[in-house]
């Protein structure tokens, strides 16, 4: 054996291979993912391109986050080489969250409805052949090789998941669902169609439910349900008719408060409802009645009973209806709720000067709500030295156009952007200003929320917020700023690049964007998501001045290293987050909204970890020196 050692010590080269070799049978870091790889290149033993790294961030909307560590990172390589297929993958992937004996994961492709260079799979689980229901996740890959997973991960163990032997009574979940459509349609009759057993995953438990498709009065719907309770249920068709609803243009300060007739499709109740949104006047004043027109005519003018609950409706409407207009597909199965006449609490503090989203994650129905308070500037009005009587409230935050809008596009970009603090927040913030501003083409946030003695707003009397700033990062002015007026950075910065691009060039790729976040985009990963954007929708026709205007806003110490004409580099960007790039600091808050920074609270990151324990250094050690020992003793004896 010493002899054999020693010859090896005679090669260098050789030896080094060896060293590497056995290093894998004792460090968890695989061959692709290890350091020695770069020694192996050297070398001429591996080529240099086997190890491209593989898109991984995109994985969003889930319960459980995908860590990139060195096994996925492994199985991305061996998916994108074909040296296991693309389905066995995925199901490995998926294991990795759900690792319990009893389910079964099966891939099933799934036809694009667009031209989009993509293959698509549906993530189907069971156990003994029972699927788990209200849950969905999807596999992509392009045509270059890159992986993507979207969807909800179901967060469940062995323990949660009940005795399915005990499955709940069909006949008596039937006369449930019965009743239930009876009550709830006002029908007589009621048919079942088709039945199955299945898992209901969607509370983070495994729940024996039967699923029914029945119909009443010629309409389909889908209940799922056991013998005590409905769980879930959903129209299976779309029944609408249109109607005219009346409300201000923009907000009662423009045009002096022209008014505009909207026509949207609703609901078949006579109730402001669709399958997007739907009215709620708040709990705190229960004197006010939902609006009702039975000819489906909203026609209501400003001093009417019911017309903020009507403005409201139609602004969140065509606020929507811009979104979809650049390319967003609404694929959610809950519709948001439009909370009104609001009273927004922090502790002790209660006030009617806020207005805030809140995603479906952060209620136990799981339905996402949209909170507008009416705003009442005198609330905060005090009287200072010189008696000049300055307030900290605002005004009609339930009937400008402006303030809906943003809150709903915190809804949109929250489908990414998970986190609430640092710079997350700030992106979140200065996104939703930048999308409000796109459709309206007007750079003022909030034209008429703002009294003329307003403390709070960026300029008195007219905008609480505006993207047509000279505002750069951390300058003095950024740094005194809270975060929503900090937020005017991003903001900004968009503002300039349209200005330079175009308006519809510039939001479509803002939008597109948002397939590249992760839950804790910075503002570094912000700049790279754009340039990626337009890589993909203008072949990087506009990569260089996206970094020119943020290198302009201050951000050339976030950006070191980012090239625009070397796009190979800004997906390898994405790859990672350094904990030092984020900014992670507690905000007061401020009066426009209150975010609610507990459904974030906590950084996930991808850091890479040495996975060298100590016990396995020292056998690192021992097979490098021992060798060396071996020789030296064997030529000092003369062997």
């Amino acid at each position: 054996m010493h002899l054999l050692t020693c010859k090896l010590l005679n090669k260098p080269k050789i030896y080094l291979i060896f060293l590497i070799c056995l290093s894998q049978n004792f460090f968890p870091a695989n061959l692709y993912s290890w350091p020695g790889k770069k020694i192996l290149q050297k070398l001429h033993v591996l080529p240099k391109n086997d190890f491209k790294k593989i898109d991984i961030h995109k994985f969003i909307s889930s319960q459980k986050t995908l860590q990139m560590n060195s096994e996925v990172k492994e199985l991305l390589y061996l998916m994108k080489t074909h040296q296991i297929s693309f389905d066995d993958g995925v199901s490995r992937l998926i294991k990795r969250h759900i690792d319990l004996p009893d389910v079964k994961i099966n891939i099933q492709p799934l036809k694009l409805l667009s031209h989009y260079k993509l293959k698509t799979s549906e993530v189907i689980l069971s156990i003994d052949e029972i699927p788990f229901c209200r849950f969905q996740v999807k596999a992509y890959e392009k045509d270059n090789g890159e992986i993507s997973l979207l969807g909800k991960v179901p967060n469940i163990d062995q323990v949660s998941i009940q005795n399915y032997e005990n499955w709940p009574n069909k006949i008596d979940t039937k006369i449930r669902i019965e009743n239930f459509i009876r009550e709830e349609m006002n029908v007589d009759s009621v048919t079942e169609i088709k039945s199955r057993k299945c898992f209901d995953v969607s509370y983070n438990e495994a729940v024996p439910v039967w699923e029914s498709i029945v119909r009443a009065v010629g309409k389909s719907y889908k209940v799922l349900a056991n013998e005590e309770e409905v769980l879930h249920s959903q129209a299976l068709f779309l029944d609408v008719v249109p109607a005219k609803i009346q409300a201000y243009k923009y907000n009662k300060f423009y045009n002096n408060g022209e008014l505009e007739v909207f026509k949207f499709d609703l609901n078949a109740t006579g109730y402001l409802e669709n399958s997007f949104f739907v009215t709620d006047p708040d709990d705190y004043d229960v004197t006010k009645e939902r609006v009702i027109a039975r000819n489906y005519e909203f026609l209501l003018e400003p001093d009417d009973e019911g017309f903020v609950e009507v403005n409201a409706f139609a602004h969140a409407s065509r606020m929507l209806d811009y979104f979809k207009s650049i390319g967003f597909v609404w694929d959610e199965s809950e519709t948001i709720i439009l909370k009104l006449h609001a009273i927004l609490c922090s502790g002790s503090d209660c006030s009617k000067n806020n207005a805030q989203y809140e995603p479906g994650s952060a209620n136990q129905d799981g339905t996402p709500i949209i909170i507008l308070g009416d705003g009442d500037a005198s609330e905060g009005e005090f009287e200072d030295n010189s008696g000049q009587v300055t307030t900290f409230g605002l005004q009609n935050l339930s009937i400008d156009s402006d303030v809906v809008s943003h809150e709903l596009s915190h809804h949109i970009v929250f489908k990414v952007l998970k986190e609430t603090s640092g710079e997350s927040l700030r992106l979140h913030e200065g996104l939703a200003d930048f999308f409000t501003f796109a459709s309206t083409k007007d750079s003022c946030l909030g034209e008429s929320i703002c009294p003329e003695n307003s403390l709070v707003c960026m300029v008195s009397g007219k905008c609480l917020r505006t993207a047509s700033t000279t505002l750069t990062y951390h300058s003095d002015e950024y740094n005194a700023f809270p975060y929503h007026l900090q937020s005017q950075l991003i903001s900004g910065l968009l503002w300039d690049l349209q200005e330079d691009i175009g308006l519809p060039t510039t939001e479509t790729m803002v939008l597109h964007s948002l397939n590249y976040f992760t839950q804790d985009t910075n503002y570094r990963h912000f700049i790279v998501a754009l340039m990626l954007a337009d890589k993909d929708l203008n072949e990087s026709a506009n990569a260089c001045k996206i970094l020119e205007v943020a290198i302009e806003r201050g951000l050339d110490d976030k950006l070191d290293g980012i090239t625009c004409t070397d796009s190979d580099s800004w997906e390898e960007d994405l790859q990672t987050v350094d904990s030092d790039e984020v900014e992670t600091d507690i905000e007061t808050e401020t009066v426009v909204e209150r975010e609610q920074t507990t459904i974030g609270c906590g950084v996930i990151k991808s850091h890479h970890h040495n996975s060298f324990s100590i016990l396995q250094l020292g056998l690192f050690i021992m097979m490098f020196f021992c060798p060396l020992v071996i020789c030296y003793i064997k030529s000092y004896d003369g062997s």
